[in-house]
């Protein structure tokens, strides 16, 4: 083999080498964002399970349910209860949950309404 040939076999390799490492970078982002999205939908479904819990146990405290937030594993979850003057049904209350996390250096945000409703 030649000089010449050497190197072009080297820039094929290096060509095919640096494919393979973009791919495994997205592939990779991919899986993070998967990730810290399911963690967000867990966060939020526990929430919600327990604003029916404290609801059901105790049906008056509807009236007092307040906007929080939490955070764990890089995911910040707040949720605003809309005012209770806003809605003219007394027994339901609209909560707008708002999950935020980094990918890389870009913010991503999952939004989640929902209502939670005293039982009779």
């Amino acid at each position: 083999m030649s000089l010449v040939e050497v190197l072009i076999v080297m820039v094929i390799l290096s060509l095919v080498l640096l494919t393979t490492l973009y791919a495994t970078k997205q592939s990779w982002s991919g899986v993070t964002s998967s990730v810290k999205k399911n963690d967000a939908a867990i966060m939020i479904g526990e929430q919600i399970e327990q604003m029916k819990f404290r609801i059901a146990a105790n049906p008056a405290s509807i009236t007092s349910l307040s906007n929080g937030n939490i955070t764990a594993n890089g995911v910040t979850v707040s949720w605003v209860v809309a005012d209770p003057s806003s809605d003219p049904a007394t027994n339901v209350r609209k909560v707008t949950f708002t999950a935020t996390w980094m990918n890389g250096i870009r913010q991503q945000t999952l939004v989640v309404p929902t209502y939670v409703a005293k039982n009779y």
